[in-house]
């Protein structure tokens, strides 16, 4: 099969773990991940159970999957900065239906979980790598560990009160509130 203006048509075949993460999306985007069933999930896929657990360990894994690989394509390639901080904030932005109905859930391997250990993990590695140290000192895990509990707790305001600022606002607003000893080396 081929398009004349712009040569022969690819089809890509999609694996079964991102068939899985592709329907939970969907199913997402008419009801609340809460009212999803693994039934449902799997009767919309066509996919069996045995093979489920194959990819994943719940319907809270595939949520997480879905916004990791999101997030993987920022990451890929930006520091922790403004600009990125930006961009995450653009990128939770254009997908608030999808996030608004996820972080409804904050079980153990939640995305919100996986939200909080990404954050704190990218702010040691960022720093880690500004200082060029293996192990942080006790000042600086508490001042990320406060930043990342503020920033988490700002954006969790931000979804419940409507996403009304622009994501642009909201990544100024974290910038501007970072403590003075991180925003010496980030």
């Amino acid at each position: 099969m081929s398009n004349p203006a712009s040569g022969p048509i690819v089809m890509r075949r999609i694996s079964t773990k991102d068939h899985i993460a592709y329907v939970m999306r969907s199913l997402m985007e008419s009801r609340p991940f809460n009212k999803i069933t693994l039934k449902d999930l799997l009767d919309t896929s066509g996919v069996s159970r045995t093979t489920f657990y194959r990819y994943y360990k719940d319907k809270y894994d595939v949520v997480t999957e879905i916004y990791k690989e999101e997030v993987k394509k920022l990451s890929r390639d930006h520091d922790i900065s403004e600009s990125w901080n930006s961009e995450v904030m653009c990128l939770m932005y254009n997908n608030r239906e999808f996030l608004q109905r996820a972080f409804q859930e904050k079980e153990i391997n939640s995305l919100w979980e996986y939200v909080v250990s990404l954050t704190r993990e990218d702010c040691i590695n960022a720093v880690r790598k500004k200082l060029g140290v293996e192990q942080l000192p006790d000042e600086y895990m508490s001042s990320i560990d406060f930043y990342c509990a503020g920033c988490l707790n700002a954006l969790e305001n931000w979804m419940n009160n409507g996403w009304r600022e622009s994501p642009e606002t909201i990544a100024r607003i974290l910038e501007d509130n970072k403590p003075a000893r991180l925003a010496k080396v980030l």
